[in-house]
């Protein structure tokens, strides 16, 4: 019996979540055995490794929902049993880290890929299958996307939970069927025990889909000739037709998957309240190494680098299209691609600290927007086909560019540069200082004598508590009350050889128009200025950069001070 091969339709998405997975595995050991990005080290050495070591399914840091910890918990058990972690020495126990991260981050570039496989399932439902498979190919590309999947942290598998959570909200408007609706609830609460930031995008898509019961009522109750069209009447009608007792359902179905996946938020609900209450101050005063501004404009800037300056305004112009068309002709389908968005960035607009990382997901309503505006443009108007398409296949080839060319600085980061310029240049013995948190900095040659500085603000910022939990750095000296550390006089006393710099830490105090920081802490930003103007006695010997967008923390500008004879 002969069997019909599957047809590209079924094919296609596998396809694309094929290159998804090819772009999440390009420099996939990035730093390894050391841990660059700065919240790996809080998700691996902080809470999953000891949860592993202890047998205890509390996580004790809820700063997230516990989700992604008992994923990479699975994922990871085999592997502890196997190399016996409660016998591991302390001499292993980087390289085992280093082992555990690139698993991990594997396993989250894997989850990565079946994002894109449920995008093209809710763009075909949103738009048709030419549309569905554009979709795909977008996020596939996306530079965010495919940066963050290279780290084992939860913003992918966030925009994964939400694509599912909108999945069957879909499936739920197309079939009205009341299991989708429940699930559409079950895996909103999901999403927030995979980061609580979750929680907006869930309740808006709730909210559109309960709100489309009651216009569905409504319509049905003018179709049937049901009252009259005098204003008490109208509310009546409106007032019976609102599903509250859906919402209620759906409420305690959204906290049962909450729970069901955070069980700890209950059964050590105090911690729980204090994670979030120290969560909420951060997202409304900032940490104070930040301007402590409003986020507006730099939550649209970062957003644009999610998609490149040149592709950015193509697809925020094609969500403000969708947005007048829904203003005339609304529709649930639509309104789901246009005001998660919208509201989630409303919201986050009001918190004082900005980072790609928090706007990563409203990348797929973006590119959802930008596809059923090409399939409504395609469908009213079907001259515009082969131009509309010619324009989508160079923008996903220009995006498909830029990516692969970001992805490529994980391969060759600045840090290791400057980690065999200094072995090779500098005199064993030099002695060395550097003011940044040891992730943020190249391995130090074993021949130079390093001390790490912190500036004393560190120690009052919850924020930060914790930031180095990848291990101290040869000498610490990061305590409260050490001000004249960071002085003309206390560098003169200490008179070290040469200083170290680096762009995600230290370019926060350097003058710069647009950087606010050090109105917050003009004694740092004056010593930074000498540093840099030479006035403090030192001069540049060597700077570090890099292909790669810095903001993914890949490719810091190094900078390495000489002391000038």
């Amino acid at each position: 019996m002969n069997r019909k091969p599957p047809s590209l339709s079924r094919l296609f998405p596998w396809a694309a979540a094929g290159l998804a997975l090819a772009f999440g595995l390009i420099g996939i050991r990035w730093g390894l055995p050391a841990l660059w990005y700065p919240d790996e080290p809080e998700t691996l050495e902080q809470i999953v490794i000891p949860m592993a070591r202890h047998l205890d399914l509390n996580p004790h840091v809820f700063n997230k929902g516990s989700l992604y910890y008992y994923f990479l918990l699975a994922v990871l058990s085999p592997v502890l049993a196997a190399i016996k972690l409660f016998g591991v020495s302390a001499a292993d126990y980087e390289g085992l880290v280093g082992r555990l991260a690139l698993i991990s981050r594997i396993a989250t570039a894997f989850v990565g890929a079946t994002g894109v496989a449920l995008m093209h399932r809710v763009a075909r439902r949103m738009a048709g299958e030419a549309a569905a498979r554009l979709a795909a190919l977008f996020l596939a590309v996306n530079v965010a996307y495919a940066a963050y999947g290279h780290f084992a942290y939860m913003e992918v598998p966030l925009v994964v939970m939400i694509l599912v959570c909108l999945l069957f909200g879909l499936r739920y408007l197309e079939m009205r069927k009341t299991r989708d609706l429940a699930l559409a609830a079950i895996f909103s609460g999901m999403a927030v025990s995979v980061k609580y930031n979750a929680a907006l995008f869930a309740a808006v898509i709730l909210f559109i889909l309960l709100a489309s019961m009651t216009t569905a009522a409504l319509r049905a109750g003018k179709a049937g000739g049901v009252g009259n069209d005098r204003p008490e009447n109208r509310f009546r009608r409106l007032l019976a037709a609102i599903p509250f007792r859906p919402a209620l359902i759906c409420a305690g179905l959204a906290a049962a998957g909450f729970l069901l996946t955070t069980p700890f938020a209950v059964l050590d609900y105090r911690t729980f309240l204090e994670y979030v209450a120290r969560q909420s101050v951060i997202a409304k005063e900032g940490y104070k190494v930040f301007s402590g501004v409003s986020a507006w404009a730099g939550n649209f800037e970062l957003l644009g680098v999610c998609f490149g300056p040149v592709l950015f305004p193509l697809f925020l112009a094609a969500w403000a299209g969708l947005l007048i068309r829904w203003m005339l002709r609304p529709s649930s389908v639509e309104a789901l691609a246009v005001f998660p968005p919208l509201i989630y960035y409303l919201y986050i607009g009001t918190w004082r600290i900005t980072a790609i990382r928090y706007v990563l997901p409203m990348v797929p309503f973006l590119i959802l927007s930008a596809v059923m505006l090409i399939d409504r443009l395609v469908l009213s108007k079907p001259k515009l086909k082969r131009p509309v398409l010619a324009v989508a296949a160079a923008v996903l080839v220009f995006s498909a560019f830029g990516s692969f060319r970001n992805l490529l600085g994980f391969t060759a980061d600045s840090r290791v540069r400057a980690e065999r310029w200094m072995a090779e240049r500098l005199p064993a013995g030099s002695r060395m200082e550097a003011y940044s948190y040891k992730m943020y900095l190249p391995r130090i040659p074993s021949g130079l004598v390093f001390e790490r500085i912190n500036p004393d603000f560190v120690a009052d910022s919850p924020g930060l508590a914790g930031s180095d939990a990848a291990g101290p750095a040869v000498s610490d000296s990061g305590r409260a009350g050490n001000r004249s550390a960071f002085t003309r006089e206390g560098l003169r006393n200490r008179n070290p050889d040469y200083i170290l710099l680096s762009s995600f830490y230290d370019d926060r105090y350097l003058p710069s128009p647009s950087n606010r920081t050090g109105e917050l802490h003009p004694g740092l930003a004056a010593y930074y200025r000498e540093l840099t103007d030479g006035s403090a006695g030192y001069g540049v010997a060597a700077v570090f950069t890099g292909r790669g967008m810095q903001e993914f923390y890949v490719n810091p500008t190094i900078t390495v001070l000489k002391r000038l004879e």
